[in-house]
């Protein structure tokens, strides 16, 4: 399978390393003359990714957008129509979504093997390099697609603590809370807080495996499913997008909206 490649230049290298034969664009130009690749990866900075995947789907190519897919529901609504229309296979990637140990996790949830499901507890906390990015915008995605995994449903929000740094969300700590099961995020740009996500159920607990899985699995899931004609992976369907980037979105409402008791700056 041959690959075009749409990348800032320090995510590039991991994935030629995977794919050395691919194609790496470096002006919009080269998007419209592609005829011999069949996908494109894009990973570039998320205010791009909606542009890119409308031009690759455009042109008739297979994408695989880095998550996020775009910035919010109205995009992604966007690109998964545009998709469904032109008979596209798109695909968000979510590393931990192709893991065989996330996979064993989600089975044995359902299952209920670990009894009642009482706390998940998520922590993304980055290093100040990534200062710029709004946390919701960039890593949001990582922690809302739990509650597609494991609900499939909205849980409502209980609270949220929030900061603000030049109008961009460097930190945001939400609470979740539907029926005996408690949701509780956090996002920050803060290398000294940790990067771990583990279940609480009333028979022990389970840690999520890390978020940062081989991109490998996740290539070879979309070629897999490519050859095999299908337009959505079964692990990663077009409707979670929808529902991640809509639980993006109502955080983002959640905290432009007027403070009370529940919603409080840091």
């Amino acid at each position: 399978m041959k690959w075009a490649l749409i990348s800032d230049d320090m995510n590039k290298d991991n994935f030629l390393a995977l794919r050395p034969n691919s194609y790496v664009l470096k002006k919009d130009d080269d998007l419209m003359n592609l005829a011999d690749c069949d996908a494109i990866y894009i990973d570039c900075h998320p205010t791009l990714h909606y542009k890119y995947a409308l031009m690759a789907m455009d042109i008739g190519k297979a994408v695989c957008v880095a998550s996020p897919l775009a910035l919010n529901e109205w995009e992604v609504q966007a690109l998964v129509l545009k998709a469904k229309e032109k008979k596209i296979f798109l695909m968000e990637n979510i590393a931990s979504r192709f893991s065989p140990s996330y996979q064993i996790i989600k089975k044995m949830m359902k299952n209920k093997q670990m009894g009642p499901l009482q706390e998940i507890n998520f922590s993304f906390c980055l290093s100040q390099e990534n200062k710029q990015d709004d946390v919701l915008v960039q890593y949001g995605s990582y922690a809302c697609h739990l509650l597609v995994d494991l609900f499939g449903i909205n849980m409502p929000i209980q609270e949220i603590k929030f900061k603000y740094s030049d109008n961009i969300a460097t930190s945001v700590i939400a609470h979740y809370q539907k029926e005996r099961t408690r949701f509780n995020l956090e996002l920050s740009i803060d290398e000294n807080k940790p990067l771990k996500s583990y279940l609480i159920c009333a028979k022990g607990h389970i840690e999520i495996p890390s978020f940062h899985n081989n991109l490998e699995l996740s290539l070879l899931a979309f070629e897999e499913t490519y050859k095999k004609g299908l337009l959505e992976h079964p692990n990663m369907k077009l409707e979670d997008s929808l529902f991640i980037a809509h639980e993006i979105d109502r955080l983002h409402d959640a905290l432009t909206a007027d403070p009370d008791d529940s919603v409080y700056r840091m």
